[in-house]
């Protein structure tokens, strides 16, 4: 044990004498310059280095000291001195930057308190919209801190325009023929109640209450919904949507409304499958497409149907396609790209309005995705040369939907159409084709039909048109009539085909009801053009009587419509009165009425009679169709009323027919005695049979 502690301290002794060795060995050694780095060898067994050139490390172990090479000295960086231009400059932001704050502190505010009852409800899981111009890839989300509802625009809506062939020509002398008119009580007894009625239809500042609306009056959510954020929209199940389609595929009557000439079913699929199937983008407009083509197969399914729970299922699924169409439609952007997906989209949303019966809406959105068509070149034969078939009859098919519908809106609104017809090039669809269906023969001739409303407008009822003759006018007049009947005698020559024999035998009545629908069209149009036709020398009525022919004609059409349809068709009425009645100008009633008025023919009032009560089972489907019937019921009470007083030999007093007189001419039925340099002060000279414009108002939209 001994031996074995002393042989241990003799080892540590040796070691610490080594120790001390090497201590002055190193102490002995002349100082090396120093370097800024360790050596290379220390660094890589990352132990601490002296940096002394050799280290003791590398003395002690006998490795080899190297160090890495001295790298140059980096210059010392010089302070940029800001001048007192520049610092005033940023002093200028700062203060420019605290004012926008300050001025939007009240909007983060507002938008804060409305976002926050919105946020306690829960949300729906939705499919994602990407708006136009947006990137597929996930973005950072944000909420502007200025206001984006149209609610917090405090700027006062202007009226819409409405020209020489609408109301808005007789308000002026309205306004003054009512401050006198009103003021009076000579009225007889009898005769007070019609006049009450006539009151109301007449609204303070002179213009007819809207039957039609603008779109910020009617519709909630275009007018004061708050532009969504980037967000979610709920589809009706997918389910809902296969069983419509198979519905559609398996009955043949569904010929007749389709997805319209310029989408193909197969395009169709396309279109839905981006908008159900998850992890899809789709974009705003791929979704207007498929809730505008599900409105329209959930509204026939509807018709078509009996079952009263399967019509309520479709009608829910059709509203909330209404509204995720609508909403999408607020936020589509001004400057959209000319592209066939938008035109079409629009297209979607300008039949969706007229359905609405929201003709402004209406005319904006078709103007638009017009001048959008003629930019991207769909009205010239040119544009179509290196195009497939299949991708000209679209575009050619969206064009000729588009012309036609806006060219009977101006005419509606009394407004110039934005389609210049000699720059059309395009080729109109032919209706000789062995296989075209009724439903594409009818739009055929409707659009044949709009090329000559166009030339109404221009020709009758312009400003221009109203500063010629009245000679020069019925010329124009009896062309006009002309070509209406040769597009007519097509309807007739097309319902004795043994073609038409197939298409009743495919689609059953509903080949009937669009001809039926046709001729009612036809028959309005031409009234509307007879009616600037002067009365026959020696007539004491303000029509002539070809005009009033043809308005009869026109309300007997109506009925066989109404009949064909059978009873409890409150639906298929409603739209054949968005489409027909008040789409296009529907002059018969009014001429009819002023006739009843003038003649005392007690048949033409029971024709006025008939025609109130076809719509009685259609006004609880839309406003626009209560409204109509409401106005053209409180005439026809006028009518019989007056009818009656005549017929019972009481005569009335000059100052209280004079009276009478004044409120039908506030209305724009007959037409006023005064120049029309004396009622509008516009064109000296002009007689008042050249600007009796509005006798076919009740169907125009404020």
């Amino acid at each position: 044990m001994r031996s074995t502690a002393a042989a241990a301290m003799d080892v540590d002794e040796s070691c610490v004498d080594s120790d001390f060795e090497s201590q002055d060995q190193t102490a002995q050694r002349p100082m090396a310059p120093t370097h800024k780095l360790a050596c290379i060898t220390c660094r890589e067994k990352k132990i601490a280095c002296d940096r002394l050139d050799p280290c003791s490390n590398c003395i002690k172990k006998g490795w080899n000291c190297q160090f890495p090479p001295r790298q140059r000295t980096a210059v010392k960086g010089q302070r940029i001195h800001i001048t007192s231009v520049y610092e005033n400059k940023i002093s200028n932001i700062e203060k420019q930057l605290q004012h926008v704050i300050g001025m939007l502190e009240p909007y983060v505010s507002a938008s804060s308190a409305s976002a926050a009852p919105a946020s306690e409800s829960p949300r729906r899981k939705r499919p994602c919209i990407v708006s136009e111009g947006e990137s597929s890839q996930a973005a950072p989300r944000f909420h502007a801190a200025f206001p984006l509802t149209p609610s917090t625009n405090t700027s006062t809506p202007l009226s819409a325009f409405e020209g020489d062939s609408s109301l808005a020509a007789h308000t002026a002398m309205a306004n003054t023929l009512l401050e006198t008119a009103v003021s009076t009580s000579s009225l007889q007894p009898r005769m007070a109640e019609g006049m009450e009625t006539l009151r109301q239809l007449i609204s303070v500042n002179g213009e007819i209450p809207d039957a039609y609306g603008m779109a910020s009056s009617h519709n909630q959510r275009l007018g004061s919904m708050p532009m969504l954020s980037q967000g979610d929209m709920s589809m009706p199940p997918i389910q809902a949507v296969l069983t419509v389609l198979d519905l559609m595929k398996g009955n043949p009557r569904f010929e007749s409304m389709g997805f319209h000439m310029f989408l193909s079913a197969k395009k169709f699929m396309g279109y839905l499958n981006r908008v159900y199937t998850p992890g899809e983008v789709p974009t705003l407009a791929d979704f207007i497409i498929v809730n505008g083509a599900l409105i329209d197969v959930f509204l026939r399914s509807i018709l078509l149907t009996d079952d009263i729970d399967k019509q309520r299922d479709f009608q829910q699924h059709m509203n909330l396609c209404e509204g995720n169409l609508e909403t999408a439609l607020s936020r589509l952007p001004v400057h959209m790209p000319h592209t066939i997906d938008h035109i079409t989209a629009l297209t979607f949303s300008v039949y969706h309005a007229i359905r609405s019966s929201q003709t402004s809406l209406a005319w904006s959105l078709v103007t638009t995705a017009i001048h959008m068509s003629i930019t991207a070149g769909f009205h010239r034969a040119s544009s179509a040369k290196n195009e497939s078939r299949q991708e000209t009859n679209q575009k050619a098919w969206l064009f000729w939907s588009l012309y036609s519908v806006e060219k009977g809106l101006s005419l509606r609104l009394g407004r110039p159409s934005s389609i210049l017809d000699y720059d059309i090039t395009v080729p109109l669809p032919q209706h000789d084709d062995p296989e075209i269906t009724a439903y594409t023969s009818c739009f055929i001739r409707w659009i044949r039909l709009s090329i000559v409303q166009g030339k109404i407008y221009k020709m009758l009822y312009s400003p221009a048109a109203l500063a010629e003759t009245a000679e020069r006018r019925a010329t124009w007049a009896r062309s006009l009539v002309e070509e209406t009947k040769k597009i007519y005698k097509q309807v007739l020559e097309t319902s004795t085909q043994a073609s038409n024999n197939k298409w009743k035998t495919v689609s059953g009545d509903e080949t009937e009801l669009s001809f039926f629908s046709e001729k009612v069209l036809f028959y309005s149009t031409l009234t509307l053009i007879l009616k600037s036709l002067p009365p026959e020398e020696g007539s004491t009525y303000h029509f002539a009587s070809e005009c009033i022919t043809a308005a009869r004609t026109a309300l007997e059409k109506h009925q066989e419509y109404c009949k064909a349809l059978g009873p409890d068709s409150g639906r298929h009425i409603d739209v054949y009165v968005n489409w027909t009645i008040l789409y296009n100008p529907f002059v018969p009633f009014i001429a009819i009425f002023c006739h009843v008025i003038e003649s005392g023919d007690v048949q033409d009032l029971t024709r006025l009679q008939e025609f109130v009560a076809s719509l009685e089972s259609a006004r609880m489907y839309s406003r626009a169709t209560a409204n109509i019937h409401r106005q053209f019921q409180a005439l026809f009470n006028i009518a019989q009323q007056f009818i009656e007083i005549r017929t019972s030999n009481e005569l009335l007093n000059d100052e209280a027919i004079t009276e009478f007189d004044e409120y039908i001419q506030a209305l724009g039925i007959f037409p006023s005695r005064m120049t029309y340099n004396d009622s509008l002060g516009l064109l000296p000279g002009a007689e008042a049979d050249d600007v009796e414009l509005n006798g076919w108002g009740w169907s125009q939209a404020r």
